[in-house]
């Protein structure tokens, strides 16, 4: 089974991109989900707990996703430690998905950080999303209802497009000067003429 990665920084249209791929019948797997729901995992919250103590809890004592999200956007050691524990779950996961969805002819696996988790060489294509930085923000803001300075706190973490692209084999830009559903189906045509000409 061909496993390809889908990724894209802050407000780029990650979401969007792979709910097309969904439509064209393309098992899709969300990493930033399925890790957040490890997080209630009583293992998992012992082992934050013992990197970060208790100021990653809320009010109801369980972990606070916004603030393990701030953590691993804003500090590289922060993301290595909560990796190293979620990394393999999600992972193993996503093994298992795989299994189920063996019949398709290739599926996706949707995470933001991909590249700044070192994660690119566990597929064999990658695809990326990409946006210009103020179309981003603006799309944060109405998305999260965040500040303009706290998310470009956040993005200063982030790998820069251009060295993005140059480890990815696709590429949409995703700044609505164009439409992105025939990008899409160029590229889902692509992957499925890859592997039938692979398999000849």
């Amino acid at each position: 089974m061909i496993r390809i990665g889908l990724t894209g920084n802050m407000g780029s249209g990650k979401s969007l991109v792979s709910k097309i791929f969904s439509q064209l019948g393309v098992p899709v797997f969300n990493a930033d989900y399925e890790s957040k729901k490890f997080l209630a995992d009583k293992g998992v919250k012992l082992k934050l707990l013992s990197l970060f103590s208790t100021g990653i809890l809320d009010k109801q004592g369980e972990i606070n996703k916004k603030t393990i999200a701030s953590l691993i956007f804003s500090d590289t050691t922060s993301l290595m430690r909560v990796n190293a524990i979620l990394h393999p779950l999600v992972m193993n996961e996503f093994m298992t998905w795989c299994n189920i969805h063996h019949d398709a002819p290739y599926v996706i696996l949707e995470a933001a950080i991909i590249f700044e988790s070192h994660m690119e060489k566990e597929f064999d294509g990658i695809i990326y999303i990409t946006c210009p930085k103020e179309q981003a923000i603006l799309r944060i803001i109405e998305r999260d209802h965040a500040g303009r300075e706290d998310i470009l706190s956040r993005m200063k973490y982030q790998w820069d497009d251009e060295k993005k692209i140059t480890f990815s084999q696709y590429v949409i830009q995703n700044d609505d000067q164009k439409l992105i559903l025939p990008r899409v189906i160029e590229i889902h045509r692509t992957i499925l003429d890859t592997l039938f000409n692979d398999s000849q």
